[in-house]
């Protein structure tokens, strides 16, 4: 599969509108909450390091340390769905591993398997099943150990997603 640049979605994603708009509802609340808890700083610092080049990244994080926080990670996350809800899934994918790597810094286990989510889903519209699967399996682990099972079953939705993917190819291949 190819990258969306376009920013249209093949016809064989359609099933997935409804949770594209749900990620689009859920970036602009977070964006909403955080101009009225006064963190536009966060925001800006999200933007600034999403338009960034990965040396110019790393010396935004070395300067700013204090900004590297849970609201970070989440306004990354906002940023990557728009991205990818627009089809870019490379700069996307860029800005959830970005938003990992915060996640991993603090030590937000809830953060890495939700990022992870989002890589795993990154790679399903790539067509990249394997790492697809490996993102959501380890999303899927780590949600169950805090306990969140609304994020558990989205995982777990994830993996059903790849395996119907690959069992298509497969009958695909086999009756040709």
């Amino acid at each position: 599969m190819t990258e969306q640049l376009s920013g249209r979605w093949p016809a064989k994603h359609s099933h997935l509108y409804p949770l594209l708009i749900i990620l689009v509802m859920a970036a602009t609340t977070v964006a909403q909450e955080n101009r009225l808890n006064g963190q536009d700083s966060v925001e800006e610092f999200a933007l600034a390091l999403v338009a960034a080049g990965s040396q110019e990244r790393s010396e935004l994080l070395a300067q700013r340390k204090e900004l590297i926080t849970v609201d970070l990670r989440k306004q990354l996350v906002s940023r990557g769905n728009m991205l990818l809800i627009g089809g870019r899934y490379s700069p996307a994918l860029d800005v959830y591993i970005l938003a990992q790597n915060v996640s991993l810094r603090i030590g937000d286990r809830e953060g890495i398997a939700a990022t992870g989510l989002n890589i795993g889903t990154v790679y399903y519209f790539q067509g990249n099943y394997a790492l697809a699967a490996e993102q959501y399996q380890k999303a899927r682990e780590v949600f169950t150990e805090v306990g969140d099972k609304t994020e558990a079953a989205k995982s777990i939705f994830g993996l059903a997603m790849v395996y119907k993917e690959q069992r298509n190819q497969t009958w695909y291949y086999l009756s040709r």
